[in-house]
């Protein structure tokens, strides 16, 4: 499954049923996707004051929306169970600084991000976010497809569908 703009509508929908807000015809979902709209926030590493961690506040208020993205694409379903297959996808903003060609290269996929932050830390943040919505936990997810890459319109899309096991 691949991911992409058109795939989602507003904070996110469930790929394949009815939209939010219209009757649902199943309890579990086959899949959700979700877009989390905005420049992607990458996990950031807590800070310790007198020997308690405490996270950083953009990565909370960045697992804050998040959770809002994802309360409205679960339109309150019950969360997914069991194995999970996760696919995120990173959109970040083209630098202002680069040249018009260097732009036109990075939107049409011929310069990739390799810059930092890892894409483990954007990962880390989205299934944080999740945790608890649209699963109950994130050691559910065991398989993970992710990728970075320019945009114009800077967000992150997150599908998540139950493993089939044989």
């Amino acid at each position: 499954m691949t991911l992409d703009r058109n795939t989602t509508v507003g904070g996110g929908r469930e790929a394949g049923k009815a939209a939010p807000g219209s009757p649902a015809s199943s309890d579990q979902p086959a899949e959700v996707i979700i877009e989390i709209s905005g420049r992607p926030v990458a996990k950031g590493r807590p800070r310790y004051y007198r020997g308690r961690a405490v996270t950083p506040s953009d990565t909370r208020a960045y697992e804050q929306l998040i959770r809002s993205c994802a309360k409205f694409a679960m339109n309150g379903r019950t969360p997914l169970d069991g194995p999970l297959n996760a696919i995120i996808e990173v959109f970040l903003p083209v630098p202002v600084s680069w040249s018009a060609r260097q732009k036109r290269e990075a939107l049409d996929g011929r310069t990739l991000p390799v810059s930092r932050p890892d894409l483990d830390n954007y990962v880390k943040a989205v299934l944080d976010g999740l945790n608890g919505i649209v699963f109950e936990d994130d050691a559910q997810v065991v398989r993970i497809v992710a990728r970075k890459s320019y945009s114009d319109r800077p967000c992150v899309i997150a599908g998540l569908l139950p493993m089939s096991i044989p």
